[in-house]
């Protein structure tokens, strides 16, 4: 499970980076967003990481989804990688 988390932790963290290749063909409300976003995903897979609770499992989720929300808007993100970490995120269980 922890190995799941981690994964998608990093896809997430990845993603957001690729965010900032180049502001000028980019939204950059989208990418500054997402940007934002990735740094509460990687809080909350801290927490969740350190106490797997169901509550913070469900509280990593909607962090990780809400950037994929924001990271899907920046073009330099290819759609295939949004997908996939979308998968990710959704196949993780929370108990």
């Amino acid at each position: 499970m922890k190995t799941k988390l981690y994964a998608t932790l990093l896809a997430c963290i990845w993603l957001g980076g690729a965010c900032k290749k180049d502001e000028e063909t980019v939204g950059p409300a989208a990418c500054e967003l997402a940007s934002q976003r990735s740094e509460a995903v990687s809080r909350a897979a801290t927490t969740y990481s350190s106490s797997p609770t169901k509550a913070n499992c469900d509280a990593f989720k909607k962090a990780a989804t809400e950037f994929l929300d924001a990271a899907s808007r920046c073009n330099t993100v290819p759609q295939a990688d949004i997908t996939s970490a979308r998968q990710s995120v959704n196949s993780l269980t929370c108990q």
